[in-house]
């Protein structure tokens, strides 16, 4: 029987030596340049930008594995797993692809081959679907994909079904590259007679090879106009094929999984896997092996890949697949510590090989997974109670009738008919008056017991409180799919709409860049239309420049962009030319500013967008009018001086990227990073916070590079010489271009090059960067970390500042430095009023990060010898309190006293009212007092008068 490892490189070796392509390792699956998609979900991710035309490969043919997830945005299988045995949230996909070379014939001449005469899978179990047509879109059904099934192999001919576009035209997304496909499919149905089953959604006749003809482009419109290349974008999933070539009826039986159902065994203490559906005991076991199985891949290759578990984005649906197999473990197979990290060592040993990066740290995977399941098991036991209790009391109301009971939670009722319901130690009896007495329904505990309790008696499905979902998400942290889950284990729902409600109303989330968003869709769609000539970026050498050069202008509207002759003064425009100095965002470097001048107008530039080699300068158009010219001469001016401050912050990120890496250790990989003008922001993968020192360290070995002056080289190289370089660091899961552009500090890239594996390279920061930087780090000025904290589990952020804006922050501690030292001398009277101001203005400016800890420090001397003030200021203030309050008591008449306390606070206003009350018990008080800018009051009412 072939392995996994078998299948798997055979499939690679098909393509590679006997079609020449190119093997292209897998991408991350997280999309680190690709902010549309959460997880890579598909093999042509990674080529997305050929597809676009807005990139290029120097190759024309590849092939690979690719590392896929469906959790989360338009293509999620989490609520699927572990129901079946095919839906996962982590897969391989394997695919080939063309780019403008092969088409159909080729695809699907090979397709057959492999899976027939290499694997040799009975022809007379395989069907193919083809495009039927849309009438539409205006296009025939895909005649030319039958024919070919017909005549390059030997499928049967009534095998091959026409499906519509829902089933077979594959579209990248509302716009874009679109086209019809052809899918294989198997039948594994005991007699071979499934034919009828062909995307019927049926497990036992699937899908295992999507061949996509990629030959339209769809407008913003919804036209759909020919390519002028076309492509191949092919997708099998190697665990459905797997299981398919080793004779098992399930994934989860074959190979990929037995190792780790082993380690799920042997960390458990669980029964062995039996591969059961059902809802029995031992099925809701198989159930969490499944679960478990698959979550702890998906984690795996996901923090490898650079996600962390967070609140929000990626980061959240992680921690929500962490917790539903983390419940898998607690509830239904007894684990009640942490588990999960502990496989990480068998998913490294089965697909270390495959994806060598499992393999760099994985202990660093694990703690992260470990940190993630003590979190939550702090509060899981406490959560699933609630849970208990609220489906107790929903399933009552179900019985009952909402009209009739509208308490819930640990309490008791009587309705109107005399109905009565208690809710005690998690046990709910409903007790019903009946012409024979009372009758009592006590709901059991197990979860088969109170879906038969429901089927029998309930009213209505019950249904969770969306405020029972909403304090288990957001007190527990349960994600709203858990509670859903495990509400359906019981045939319950949850009130979803409410719940999102409840969200909506308790968050608020920024929504930064969403008009430029938009914006995006509109300006790949001109490069798509238009295919406009490269840009050629001038501005690592200057900021100004007078060029002839071609220009096109698109005017802004409320649809997008539109191409004009001209735009007038005040209009919002896009202009492409064919050479720049202005920079466009990317690699967190910000786009410039500046001026475009022409014969006709000018244009003041406020940001930048790349399309692929494409330049959009985006901005107003200030003066006279702008054209469109094939070629006319145009003075560009970037803001020099701003410039400048960038690339300050620029080079500052780079060294300080490798003093961290030297202060902390080889672990620290870049997790992002913005440069703009005021600041530089780093984000790297760090598990603790940094201390003093090792700021100050940090600190230190950054201002001595600034100080020595180092020059700073550039040179582009082709990738693969540049990556034998020792030391040489890259952002993990960056996509880098064939020749990429190599930033070294201190060592000029020929010397890089000439002795790439040098020992001492190690020492310099050796990086590839597309962004703008200093000539010599002297021109930084200087260096000043203005902030240390964790943006989420295992990753830090330093904010930092360089040239002008350090100098002022440490100006600004000296200046506050001062003012603490000479409040040191003060009298105690004139401190306490001069602290409060003094302490928020530590907090509320920009200052270096150690100074700031030191204020504090000084700050909190100052606190000490106010309280010892204030303590003495109170004792003075209760023995006069105590005076005031006998004479209040001595002079007030009636059952009412209301008086002033002059001097007290607080604590001096409740021992004026115990003195009072002593002397008056049967009277009501309210007394008050004033210090300073506060004011207190302290009233009491015996008995008798309330």
């Amino acid at each position: 029987m072939l392995t996994s490892r078998d299948i798997r490189q055979q499939f690679l070796d098909y393509f590679v030596r006997l079609h020449k392509h190119t093997f292209v390792p897998s991408s991350p699956v997280v999309p680190h340049d690709d902010p549309t998609l959460l997880f890579t979900n598909a093999g042509m991710n990674q080529f997305k930008d050929v597809f676009l035309a807005t990139g290029t490969r120097d190759y024309r043919r590849a092939v690979n594995t690719q590392k896929c997830i469906r959790a989360g945005g338009k293509h999620n299988d989490l609520e699927d797993v572990g129901k079946d045995t095919y839906h996962h949230t982590f897969f391989e996909m394997l695919g080939n692809w063309s780019f403008g070379d092969y088409f159909k014939k080729q695809a699907i001449a090979w397709a057959w081959e492999l899976l027939t005469e290499v694997w040799k899978l009975d022809k007379s179990r395989l069907h193919v679907t083809v495009f039927g047509g849309d009438s539409a879109d205006g296009l025939e059904p895909d005649g030319e994909a039958a024919d070919l099934w017909r005549g390059v192999t030997d499928i049967r001919h009534d095998h091959i079904h026409f499906f519509g576009k829902k089933d077979n035209f594959w579209e990248m997304g509302d716009t874009g590259p679109c086209g019809p496909c052809s899918e294989i499919h198997i039948d594994l149905t005991p007699d071979g007679k499934g034919k009828s089953l062909v995307n019927a959604g049926d497990p036992r006749v699937m899908e295992i090879w999507n061949l996509v003809f990629i030959q339209f482009n769809r407008a913003a419109s919804g036209k759909l106009t020919p390519l002028p290349a076309k492509h191949v974008d092919t997708g099998m999933g190697f665990e459905r094929v797997t299981a398919v070539l080793q004779g098992k009826n399930s994934n989860y039986d074959t190979d990929i999984f037995t190792p780790l159902f082993a380690a799920i065994r042997e960390v458990t203490g669980a029964p062995g896997y039996g591969g059961k559906l059902d809802d029995s005991p031992a099925g809701k076991v198989d159930m969490a092996y499944r679960v478990i199985a698959d979550h702890i891949r998906c984690l795996t290759f996901a923090l490898t890949d650079g996600a962390t578990p967070s609140n929000d984005g990626r980061g959240y649906v992680l921690r929500r697949i962490l917790r539903r197999a983390v419940r898998h473990g607690y509830q239904t197979l007894g684990v009640k510590e942490p588990f999960l990290h502990r496989l990480t060592p068998t998913v490294v040993e089965t697909m270390g090989e495959a994806f060598p990066e499992l393999k760099k740290n994985p202990a660093h995977v694990a703690a992260v997974i470990r940190e993630e399941e003590e979190s939550f098991g702090r509060t899981l036991e406490r959560g699933i109670a609630l849970f208990e209790e609220a489906a107790l009391g929903a399933i009552a109301r179900a019985i009952m009738g909402d009209q009739t009971f509208t308490q819930s939670g640990p309490s008791r009722g009587l309705d109107k008919h005399g109905q009565f319901i208690a809710i005690k130690d998690s046990k709910v009896v409903i007790s019903t008056p009946t012409n024979d007495g009372v009758e009592r329904i006590q709901i059991p505990r197990d979860v088969a017991g109170q879906k038969t309790l429901i089927r029998q008696r309930a009213k209505h499905t019950p249904r969770i409180s969306a405020a029972d979902a909403f304090k288990l998400h957001d007190t527990y942290g349960f994600p709203l799919d858990l509670t859903q889950v495990m509400a359906e284990e019981r045939g319950m729902t949850v009130d979803v709409e409410g719940f999102h409600e409840l969200m909506d109303a308790a968050r608020q989330r920024a929504r930064a860049g969403a008009d430029r968003g938009d914006d995006t869709a509109a300006l790949v769609e001109i490069v798509q239309r238009d295919s406009p000539q490269r840009t050629e970026f001038l501005g690592y050498t200057t900021c100004e420049a007078a060029v002839t050069t071609t220009c096109r202008v698109y005017r802004r509207t409320e649809e997008g962009y539109e191409t004009v002759e001209r735009a007038e003064e005040g209009e919002q425009v896009a202009i492409i030319l064919g050479k720049t100095p202005f920079y466009a965002e990317a690699g967190g470097q910000v786009s410039d500013h500046g001026m475009i001048s022409t014969p006709t107008g000018t244009v003041h530039v406020t940001d930048m967008f790349r399309a692929g080699e494409v330049l959009f300068h985006l901005g107003v158009v200030e003066q006279g009018h702008i054209e469109t010219d094939g070629s006319t001469e145009i003075e560009l001016k970037v803001d020099a001086p701003r410039r400048e401050k960038i690339m300050a912050n620029h080079t500052a990120t780079h060294v300080m990227n490798h003093k961290l890496r030297a202060v902390l250790g080889e672990h620290v990989q870049q997790k992002g990073s913005l440069v703009d003008d005021e600041k530089l922001r780093f984000d790297f993968s760090h598990t603790g916070s940094l201390g003093d020192e090792q700021l100050e360290e940090v600190e230190r070995m950054v201002n001595a590079d600034i100080a020595a002056d180092l020059p700073v080289y550039y040179d582009f190289v082709p990738q693969n010489e540049a990556m034998k370089i020792h030391g040489l660091r890259a952002v993990f899961g960056e996509k880098y271009p064939p020749v990429v552009r190599v930033v070294s500090i201190g060592a000029p890239v020929a010397d890089l090059l000439a002795k790439p594996a040098e020992e001492k390279w190690r020492g310099y920061s050796i990086e590839f960067c597309g962004g703008t930087h200093l000539s010599t780090t002297g021109d930084a000025e200087g260096f000043v970390i203005a902030s240390e904290e964790a943006v989420a589990k295992g990753v830090r952020r330093i904010t930092a500042l360089t040239g002008g804006k350090a100098h002022q922050a440490s100006a600004e501690a000296e200046m506050l430095q001062g003012r603490i030292e000479a409040l040191k001398g003060a009298p105690a009277e004139q401190l306490a009023q001069d602290l409060s101001a003094l302490t928020a203005r530590v907090s509320e400016a920009t200052l270096p990060a150690l100074m700031r800890a030191a204020l504090r420090e000084g700050l909190s001397e100052l606190q000490k010898r106010v309280k010892e003030f204030e303590k003495e200021q109170g004792k003075a203030a209760s023995g006069s309190a105590v005076e005031a309050a006998r004479r209040i008591a001595d002079e007030s008449e009636g059952l009412v006293i209301v008086a002033a306390v002059p001097g007290a606070d607080a604590k001096t206003l409740r021992d004026a009212m115990d003195v009072i009350r002593k002397k008056r018990p049967e009277a009501a008080l309210l007394l008050g007092a004033v210090t300073g800018d506060k004011c207190a009051f302290i009233a009491a009412v015996p008995k008798e008068l309330i």
